[in-house]
């Protein structure tokens, strides 16, 4: 497992979030489905969900290509206009976490003997609390969806697609700090992330969109990945009498279904149902002011220069056969 759940955590420094979305769509429509020498047009959606007033936020810009069966390729461009103190709140809340002992998660230290069942342990209290602070800032970001998925008119399997095509153009990068973690909504803002980073973006929206999910986690591949209760073919895993099949969210090119060669071997794979009891978080955020935002940022770079590739122990790292 990872070190530091007690530590004081370095993985909050940049800032954004979203209480509201200005979800603009530019895609170029594909005439010929052989996907050479396409003609191309243009068109522009500006979606606004909320009103932010004078609060300060961030732009996240994401450009990314979408293949579908349906309606051929396109180039997608959607940007997130993100409530800055919302960020904060979710980053300083990922320090709260850092800094929690076995007891303060409520699990027995008597169970450190076992090191593997100790990391299910952790990282389930871990991702659970991270998953449901999270999960109510996602309700606008879902609307941004839906409305591109309406104007679209997509099937449910391509809407299905089209957010895990997302989540797989983000670009694949290590956090650092002591959870070596970002909050799905900070992965908006900082625009990067790594697989169980990604994963925890991909799960909330895909539940927001009504698709039951599960977090894959793999203590000997240092690995996580999303796991999609829908009709798929590939492999898969069983729990609670529903199939849960693969999904990669490091790069793009997977599809559901597909593992890695050198990661196939389904016994070394744990299955998180982080929703399966909801978790209240009550956490008062008093927010932090300039020169405190300019140490966290200059600690996360710290951290992030820091970062030479070294096993931590946990899940670091990508699938290494990229498609």
């Amino acid at each position: 497992m990872k070190k530091g759940c007690a530590a004081s955590f370095g993985c909050s420094g940049i800032i954004v979030i979203i209480l509201f979305a200005i979800i603009i769509v530019d895609f170029i429509s594909e005439l010929d489905f052989s996907f050479e020498g396409f003609e191309e047009t243009s068109s522009d959606y500006s979606f606004q969900v909320d009103t932010l007033g004078n609060q300060p936020i961030i732009k996240s810009d994401f450009k990314w290509k979408f293949t579908s069966s349906s309606f051929g390729r396109k180039n997608y461009k959607i940007s997130f206009h993100l409530l800055e103190n919302e960020v904060k709140k979710a980053l300083a809340y990922m320090d709260e976490v850092a800094n929690l002992n076995s007891r303060d998660l409520n699990i027995d230290p008597k169970y450190k003997s076992d090191q593997v069942y100790f990391a299910k342990l952790m990282w389930h209290e871990i991702y659970k609390r991270i998953y449901w602070q999270s999960f109510d800032k996602f309700n606008n970001i879902l609307k941004g969806f839906e409305e591109v998925f309406k104007i679209e008119k997509m099937s449910d399997r391509d809407k299905v697609y089209f957010i895990i095509s997302f989540v797989q153009n983000i670009e694949y990068k290590r956090p650092g700090g002591e959870l070596d973690l970002l909050p799905p909504l900070g992965t908006l803002a900082t625009r990067f992330g790594d697989c169980d980073t990604k994963a925890l973006l991909l799960y909330i929206i895909l539940e927001k969109a009504g698709v039951d999910c599960v977090m894959f986690w793999s203590f000997q591949y240092k690995h996580a990945m999303l796991g999609v209760n829908i009709n798929s073919r590939g492999k898969y895993k069983t729990h609670n009498s529903r199939n849960y099949y693969f999904v990669e969210t490091t790069y793009p090119g997977w599809e559901i279904g597909d593992i890695d060669p050198e990661m196939d071997d389904l016994s070394m794979w744990y299955i998180d149902d982080l929703d399966s009891d909801k978790m209240k978080i009550d956490f008062k955020y008093n927010g932090i002011d300039d020169q405190q935002t300019k140490d966290v940022n200059r600690i996360k770079r710290k951290n992030l220069e820091n970062n030479d590739g070294k096993d931590s122990g946990e899940r670091d790292k990508p699938s290494p056969s990229i498609k």
